[in-house]
């Protein structure tokens, strides 16, 4: 069992250091606030509200001189998914990554 933590956390990192710093941040946020919001409304109400709030972002960049990607939105998901994840592992509670 310890292994394939190991190799996730492995697999994860190698993955996360490939990344620009712009995916980096939404994964981050989106992993905080989906555990953070899971833990106090439900899993389902964590995931929808993280991941709404993610393309709102996008939307509000669309309108404002920001610059809107797809690939922002994936990033969401993927932290959002994380954040989650971790969620179901009780040993690691709320989860937070930081890769800049």
């Amino acid at each position: 069992m310890i292994k394939m933590y190991v190799l996730t956390v492995l697999l994860l990192v190698v993955t996360l250091l490939s990344l620009p710093k712009d995916k980096l941040l939404h994964i981050s946020v989106s992993g905080f606030l989906s555990s953070v919001i899971s833990s106090a409304a439900g899993k389902n109400m964590g995931f929808f509200l993280t991941l709404t709030i993610g393309i709102s972002k996008e939307i509000y960049d669309i309108f404002t001189p920001g610059t809107p990607d797809i690939g922002d939105i994936v990033a969401d998901l993927f932290g959002d998914s994380l954040g989650i994840s971790f969620l179901n592992d009780k040993k690691f509670g709320v989860l937070f990554i930081w890769g800049f």
